[in-house]
């Protein structure tokens, strides 16, 4: 079963953490793509080619990050599920921390691939431009719904500070996040 039927499927997982990471990998393997044919292209200006070689790596490790948070997602929660119907608090708390932490670090992996979109932006051809802008519509869109998720699961931290300190994080990434995809937008 591929993954959007195992969305569509009438269980409870994979659900909203596991599709928005999904999303964002989504803009990250379109970006993947993009980048190779730039690379490959005869008419390149030999000077961004530093560029291109160091985002092809850094654009590897983020979409293969990201696609082990789409099949860590489900687990994090079936895990935290499990630990909250024994009596081991401790166990609960670390395993609602884990996933929590999964979706911070799904926030983080896009914002360093809105980054390198950024700078991809500044030299790609027009002809690849538009795949760019829609690459870049899915990463948003991505971090947006992670946003959601993130801001949903801080409610029952207990600790006011704790709270905040999350979700001045989030909030940070996903201001940044916007930031550059205006950015890219505009420079495409």
């Amino acid at each position: 079963m591929d993954f959007l039927d195992e969305i569509a499927a009438l269980t409870r997982l994979p659900a909203g953490g596991a599709a928005a990471a999904y999303t964002a990998n989504l803009g990250i393997a379109l970006v993947y793509k993009v980048l190779v044919l730039e690379m490959n292209r005869k008419e390149l200006d030999p000077s961004p080619q530093a560029t291109l070689r160091v985002a092809h790596k850094e654009l590897e490790r983020l979409y293969l990050d990201l696609k082990k948070m789409v099949k860590e997602d489900p687990q994090r929660y079936v895990k935290f599920s499990a630990a909250s119907r024994s009596d081991d608090q401790a166990a609960g708390k670390a395993a609602f921390l884990d996933i929590l932490t999964c979706s911070m670090q799904v926030m983080e992996k896009a914002h360093d691939g809105m980054e390198w979109f950024r700078r991809l932006s500044k030299i790609s051809s027009v002809k690849l431009a538009p795949n760019l802008r829609v690459a870049v519509e899915l990463l948003a869109a991505g971090m947006a719904g992670t946003a959601h998720i993130v801001r949903e699961n801080l409610k029952p931290i207990n600790s006011p500070e704790k709270q905040q300190r999350y979700l001045e994080r989030l909030e940070s990434l996903n201001e940044q996040g916007m930031a550059k995809k205006k950015e890219v937008l505009e420079s495409c």
